[in-house]
């Protein structure tokens, strides 16, 4: 391999299976399999999240999904709390580009891949069409080859969807062939992958009743859609086949091995060529959930055992064991665990450490209000929050150790809001980032009697006053980063403020 920085054309195609289809248009591209026989290729990965936002910020920071926020509507990329692998190439000179699909996830991302340049704009393409097609993307990526400086390593970051239209094979080709054509193999890796796969057909699973539920394909954790394929090619690999199940955490510490460059001691996965352990011992975890919302599944896989748990709205479970060697279709669920006590052990273990990884970091971030409230003890405490039972008891855990020594009730257990209770703080846990949300949160607040009220949210931050007015700047703030290309995305952002209109995820 070079001596010098390598290029690194990292190609997504959104909701792309593991294996080929002929039912359907998720199967594994045609041009992905001619790709893979030429390459690396790792065709079990288990993904750590089943939607789209979820997955690609637990690969490009190799953490859990679980770690990285408490609720969707309040997703945040937390810099502080974990390194993000495109930042960290930029911090060692990498010019850095990635070029998404779906309006709503180049929003959600812009903070790890940045703005891309109005240079590489196609002439009839903007940011504020909410899709575009993979033919736009290749556009786009064609502008990069063209006008980047070349000089300077660079990671590009093509998010391609099977979804959007058909053509999905023939645009990886070209993409291939561009670089190819353009010189740049020899110095670059091309890794392809998908973010999560899809329910097989034979599941009987049903987009239109699914989302009357309130699901996306997400619903389901069978392998179908949990596991993914991984391709890289570099410099004088030698193609190879691997079979054994490893996890999408893995893809960054293995690329910072292949590209010589700084691998952070934050990350949790490793590097796929490392010889001296077992990766299928590992307990490889999928949520399809942050911790603070309901209903949620959650998959583990370990030594070919598998569990699936289902939470409905209510928090009641049901748990689902399948053995991977004997029914790889998990065709039949089994009910009796006593074959499955490891797996069952190293799932108590993982769920410990995630609940106290949460504890950890609120305590932190909370931590300062105890400073604003000294000798505050033997006082009535009333917690503002519609949860998860898993976050009560967390949130009960974070105030109790911050603000000792007295009574902490919660609003949601209170049958009756018509009461004579003077509270002597109210801490109202602000669970999403949508400024119309709070009203809602506020008016639960204000039919309770209290002294003071102090208003948190699930990621940490406090806040002491002008909270509406903080949340509206706050959610502007954050989509208005394409203005500086864009002059009409700020009446585009404006509307949707006025009108409370949320973009949705690609379904």
């Amino acid at each position: 391999m070079s001596k010098n920085k390598l290029n690194l054309f990292w190609i997504l195609i959104d909701s792309a299976r593991n294996y080929k289809s002929n039912n359907d248009n998720r199967g594994l591209p045609l041009s992905v399999s001619s790709l893979a026989k030429n390459s690396i290729f790792f065709q079990n990965v288990v993904t750590s999240a089943p939607s789209t936002i979820q997955s690609i910020s637990s690969m490009m920071s190799s953490t859990p999904c679980y770690l990285l926020g408490r609720s969707y509507h309040n997703f945040l990329l937390n810099f502080e709390e974990f390194d993000f692998f495109p930042l960290e190439l930029k911090k060692q000179g990498y010019n850095i580009h990635g070029a998404i699909y779906f309006k709503h996830g180049r929003e959600i991302m812009s903070d790890i891949f940045g703005i891309m340049d109005k240079k590489f704009y196609p002439k009839d393409l903007n940011h504020r069409k909410n899709v575009w097609t993979n033919q736009d993307v290749y556009n786009m990526f064609s502008k990069i080859i063209d006008k980047n400086d070349w000089s300077v390593p660079t990671m590009t970051y093509l998010h391609y969807n099977v979804r959007v239209d058909k053509n999905i094979s023939e645009i990886v080709d070209k993409t291939i062939k561009k670089i190819s054509d353009s010189g740049l193999m020899n110095e670059s890796i091309i890794l392809i992958n998908s973010d999560h796969g899809y329910p097989d057909l034979s599941r009987g699973w049903d987009n239109i009743s699914a989302k009357k539920r309130g699901w996306g394909h997400d619903e389901q954790l069978f392998n179908d859609n949990i596991l993914t394929p991984l391709v890289i090619k570099y410099p004088g690999c030698v193609s190879k086949k691997y079979t054994m199940k490893v996890s999408t955490l893995d893809i960054v510490p293995t690329l910072c091995e292949l590209m010589n460059v700084k691998k952070s001691s934050k990350y949790y996965g490793e590097n796929l060529f490392k010889s001296d352990y077992n990766l299928e011992s590992r307990l490889l975890r999928t949520d399809n959930r942050y911790l603070g919302q309901l209903p949620a599944n959650t998959s583990y896989i370990k030594n070919d055992k598998k569990c699936i748990v289902y939470k409905n709205s209510k928090g009641n479970e049901k748990k689902e064991f399948y053995d991977l060697l004997k029914d790889p279709k998990e065709l039949k669920p089994i009910y009796d665990n006593s074959n499955f006590n490891d797996l069952i052990n190293s799932i108590n273990k993982n769920n410990n450490d995630f609940k106290k990884y949460h504890i950890d970091f609120l305590l932190k971030k909370w931590g300062m209000i105890k400073t604003t409230n000294k000798n505050f003890s033997g006082k009535k405490i009333l917690v503002v929050l519609k949860s998860t039972q898993i976050f009560y008891d967390i949130v009960k855990n974070v105030i109790r150790k911050i603000l000792p020594g007295n009574e902490i009730h919660f609003s949601e257990k209170i049958k009756s809001r018509k009461n004579s209770i003077n509270y002597d703080l109210v801490i109202a846990i602000i669970e999403s980032e949508v400024p119309w949300h709070f009203k809602e949160l506020n008016k639960v607040v204000n039919k309770f009697n209290f002294k003071k009220v102090i208003y948190l949210d699930n990621n940490g931050r406090v806040y002491s006053n002008f909270v509406f007015l903080k949340l509206n700047y706050l959610f502007i703030v954050k989509r208005l980063k394409y203005f500086k290309i864009d002059k009409l995305v700020f009446f585009d952002i404006i509307k949707r403020v006025l009108k409370k209109e949320l973009l949705k995820p690609i379904k």
